[in-house]
């Protein structure tokens, strides 16, 4: 009995080109979404949020560091003020706080393009990009804080929170990245790829060493190159000689002197005296100490030249050692004190004002002043200025002033 003949059923062949880039194409998706699980919403916020303060006190840093400004509540003399104010808060003249700004930035962009709808790659960057810049942030945290309490032995509040935010996001992002896990083996070969897909775990070699690389840079950055925190500008000595006619302040950029002869007649023990003059830095300076502000008397045989800042902290406890000083040495110490502000409206070698110095050119006139109408009344307002942290506001010295040597001779002599 003949058979009935079977039609050959068609099966479609695809090129083997076109099957190994749908393949690859695939490969790349679910690796992507492998590296990438779907974590709670919550967390992902977390994450985020933790990110988002780093940087903004990151930037804040940063701000303050370029502009010259300082952060609130750190004063002179502060933990905060000793940290961002060391070497260590710079790298090659690039502030670190703005380093770690754009680190947290791009740590902060990668969260989003890793649950994105864009190509595959991109996602991959981003897991490397959090892989390294949470195992960088870690080293760094370790680092700076280590920094601050074996080398300055101060702290910064806000380094302190930033490390913090960054540290406690990188930890929550490398742990969820460890968790991810891909996709089944079955699911790939039905989709005809390889059964065993590159898990994170073994794709986390760059991020890591990025991260290491980036790390020692910085660290080996700070160690071999050491900023200069001063500048020193060679001022012609005919510029700045205080010949023995009764000039004052020729010593104190900025402050320009004004003769005495023919305004204000001196006044206390040494007013009749002839000049007494003292030369130092190989006769560069020369000053008449019968004829600027001194603490002692100008015939004391020793002298220190002051220099300082009635707005300036370390000015301040300098003075107390200064006064402390001339009173154990007595007749032996004289000690000349020149106003020199840190403020560039009288001060052309300053170039930034920093808050702190507010108002510093007027509080030294307004010292010179009371020395030129009453010499006799001039440490007591020195004093008065000093006894405090910060000096009081003008408006109140002023009124001090004019307590002292009487509004009318405190205006002839401004």
């Amino acid at each position: 009995m003949p058979r009935k003949r079977q039609r050959p059923t068609s099966v479609p062949v695809q090129s083997r080109t076109g099957v190994q880039a749908s393949a690859a194409t695939e490969q790349s998706n679910l690796s992507a979404a492998a590296l990438g699980p779907a974590q709670p919403v919550w967390l992902w916020l977390l994450v985020r949020g933790l990110l988002l303060a780093a940087l903004m006190i990151a930037a804040y840093l940063a701000w303050h560091a370029l502009t010259g400004g300082r952060p609130v509540g750190c004063g002179p003399g502060s933990g905060c003020d000793r940290v961002l104010g060391s070497r260590w808060a710079w790298w090659f003249g690039v502030p670190v706080s703005l380093l770690a700004a754009g680190t947290y930035a791009a740590m902060l962009w990668a969260t989003f393009s890793l649950h994105g709808g864009g190509l595959a790659r991109w996602r991959w960057v981003a897991v490397q990009m959090l892989i390294g810049g949470s195992a960088a942030v870690l080293l760094m945290a370790v680092w700076f804080m280590g920094l601050q309490g074996l080398v300055l032995r101060a702290f910064c509040r806000f380094c302190a929170v930033a490390h913090l935010c960054g540290s406690a996001a990188a930890v929550l992002l490398l742990w969820q990245l460890a968790r991810a896990r891909p996709h089944q083996p079955l699911q790939r070969i039905e989709s005809g790829l390889p059964p065993s897909p590159p898990s994170p775990a073994g794709m986390w070699g760059t991020g890591l060493w990025a991260a290491v690389a980036a790390a020692a840079g910085l660290v080996l950055g700070q160690l071999v190159h050491q900023p200069k925190t001063f500048l020193i500008t060679t001022i012609p000595a005919q510029t700045n000689a205080v010949a023995a006619t009764g000039t004052v302040g020729a010593g104190a950029p900025g402050l320009s002197a004004q003769p005495l002869a023919g305004a204000i007649q001196p006044t206390g023990a040494h007013a009749s005296q002839g000049p007494r003059l003292f030369s130092f830095y190989d006769g560069r300076f020369t000053l008449d100490l019968q004829e600027v502000p001194v603490i002692g008397s100008p015939t004391n045989p020793h002298v220190i030249v002051s220099l300082f800042d009635y707005t300036c902290h370390h000015c301040q406890v300098m003075h107390k050692l200064l006064v402390e000083a001339q009173q154990r040495f007595s007749n032996a110490l004289v000690i000349a004190s020149l106003p020199v502000p840190l403020d560039p409206q009288c001060n052309p070698w300053v170039r930034q004002a920093p808050p702190e110095h507010t108002n510093a050119c007027a509080y030294a006139r307004l010292g010179l002043a009371v020395w030129r109408a009453d010499r006799t009344k001039h440490r007591a307002f020195d004093d008065w200025l000093f006894s405090g942290p910060t000096p009081p506001p003008l408006a109140e010295a002023i009124a001090k002033a004019q307590t002292l040597v009487g509004a009318a001779a405190l205006a002839q002599a401004q």
